[in-house]
Parts: C-alpha cells; structure tokens; sequence
C-alpha cells in the first residue's frame, strides 16, 4: 500500500517541490497553491502513539480563560441552536467555559484518556475523527478547530464536515501555526512547528483562505498575531510546557499598561505583515 501522497491536499496539483530536502525530504510545497504539507501518511497505530505520549496536566494559565470567555463573548451573536462542537478539545478547558454560559457543549478527541478526562467533566465527548452521522446537519452555530487543522492530512474533507454540520449563518473558527511567520522564515528546518507526526499540514493566511473559501466559507476575519520566546527556541532546548516559557511574558502584557501598548503595536505589525505566530481565523457558513 502507498503510504504517501502524489498531489496537492487542497487544489490536487501533482507538481510538488521539496521544502527542506536535507531534514524533512517528505516535506513538500505545491507549486500551484504553495500550500505545505508532509507528504507521508501516518498509520492510525502511529497516531495513537504519538498522542499518548501527550501531558494531561490540568493546570491552565488564567489569561488563557480570560481569552476563552473573550472568544465566547464574540460567538454570542451566532446562539440560535445554543449548541457549540469543539473538534479536538484537549482537556476540555475551553468547552467548560462554554458550559458554564449555558451553551451545549460537545467535542471530540483522539484518545481514550483524553475523552475521559473531558466526560469527568460533564462533556459530551466522542472519540476518534469527526463523524457527522453523531450529530443532527446544520444543528450547530459555532465549530472551534483550535490548532488542530495541522495535525490532519484532510483537510478538505474535513472542512466539508463542519459545512455540514454548521447552520447557515453558523461561525467556524480557527487556529493554526503562521507557516508565514517571522520564526518560520527565520528557523526554517529549526522552526519548533515543523515536526512529523505532530504536525502534517502548514497553512499560511492564503492558503487557509483557499481552503475555506473553496469549501463554501466567507471569511470574516483572518489575523496573524502573536510572538512567542518558546518559538525562536530549538527543539532541544524546549522543556515541558512551551506555554510556561511564554506565561511571564503574557503576564506582563496584561497586568503592565506600556507592555500592552507595545503588544498591541507588534501585534499591528505582524498582522499586518501576515507574519505572526498564529493564524486565526473566522468564516461563516454562506
């Protein structure tokens, strides 16, 4: 069985060029789209693997809350159905928050310990790869994809399912590693993000766009922002959790007025530029 792909994930062009051919020779850009992505597949075995190797630590920064309930805030003008899906919810931090405001909250994650972890807290959780048969069409308002949409090598197929799931007028949002970003053209083959299996897909602003928008989306909004320590750093000289390196930093900015002016004003420069850490993205199902 061929274990690689011989085309573009999102337009099918076979034209495929190398990246970083002396690191990552499976590593390729379409020539078309110049959308980025690793050319083997991974077995479903090696997935699980993979996963279960991630922490489940509980603890989770209060700035990280505060911008939970921010993002909540703005999807209260898409509550009609009052349900919310969060594709691969982690430890189910996010959809708590959601809960607690009264939203109906499901999910769905890789592994048994995860899912676990989220019904301890009364989530609705299914387990394994979204499967749009476990939900009735078009009952959702909103959909959360948050730094998810680079683990997967289908995207869109995947895409398609939220457009499924989603009501008309419903909000998609999501998050993803800037391919773009200042670190990635400074690392290269260094870039902490570039690293298989973890991460099979590398999206740019465009080529989010083109995915989306192919799939019958309207953008919204779409901003790079964000410029993270842990993200000029090698592999090897991260330790345990990226989000503790940058936590000091998050935390001045917002308790220090100057150091939330001077984020904001880099914040500006690297959306303007297309060139921060993170996409984030906002489309409505047309």
């Amino acid at each position: 069985m061929d274990n690689k792909f011989k085309a573009c994930l999102i337009c099918g062009n076979s034209k495929l060029t190398q990246v970083y051919p002396k690191k990552y020779p499976d590593l390729v850009k379409c020539s078309k789209c110049y959308f980025v992505f690793f050319k083997s597949k991974p077995t479903n075995y090696e997935l699980q693997k993979h996963y279960e190797r991630y922490s489940r630590d509980e603890k989770i920064s209060k700035i990280t809350i505060k911008r939970y309930n921010e993002l909540l805030n703005q999807f209260e003008t898409y509550r009609s159905n009052n349900n919310i899906l969060e594709v691969g919810c982690g430890n189910g931090h996010f959809l708590k928050e959601a809960k607690i405001r009264n939203w109906n909250t499901f999910g769905t994650e890789f592994t048994e310990n995860a899912v676990e972890i989220c019904r301890k807290k009364g989530l609705f959780i299914h387990q394994g790869e979204l499967d749009v048969v476990n939900y009735k069409t078009e009952s959702f308002d909103c959909i959360i994809f948050i730094e998810v949409i680079e683990h997967i090598n289908n995207p869109i197929e995947e895409v398609l399912k939220f457009s499924k799931l989603l009501r008309t007028g419903g909000v998609l949002y999501i998050t993803t590693p800037n391919f773009n970003s200042f670190a990635s053209r400074f690392l290269k083959e260094k870039w902490t993000c570039v690293e298989y299996p973890e991460h099979l897909t590398y999206y740019t602003p465009k080529t989010l766009d083109q995915l989306l928008t192919k799939s019958g989306f309207m953008k919204k909004e779409l901003q790079t922002t964000g410029f993270n320590i842990s993200s000029i750093k090698s592999k090897s000289q991260i330790n345990g959790n990226m989000g503790d390196i940058n936590e000091p930093y998050r935390e001045l900015t917002e308790q220090k007025i100057l150091f939330s002016a001077l984020k904001k004003t880099i914040n500006f420069v690297l959306n303007f530029t297309k060139t921060g850490d993170t996409i984030k993205a906002i489309y409505l199902k047309n």
